[in-house]
């Protein structure tokens, strides 16, 4: 058996697993159905966490400069 046969053995029996554990009635009792954003609701949403992650970077590296340079 080559590596491909292999590789293709391994894929199909997860996606069997996959597929079989997500069709099982159990799966989905009790979970909220999931929340789907538009486009433009995602891209906002990116923009807004960037936008926080880039303040908090600026906040430590101002906060470095500060006590660093002591």
């Amino acid at each position: 058996m080559d590596r491909k046969t292999a590789f293709q053995r391994v894929c199909s029996f997860a996606s069997c697993r996959v597929s079989q554990e997500s069709s099982s009635p159990s799966a989905y009792s009790g979970s909220k159905p999931t929340l789907r954003l538009s486009p433009g609701e995602a891209l906002t949403l990116v923009l807004l966490f960037s936008l926080g992650l880039w303040a908090l970077i600026w906040a430590a590296v101002s906060l470095l400069a500060v006590y660093g340079l002591r």
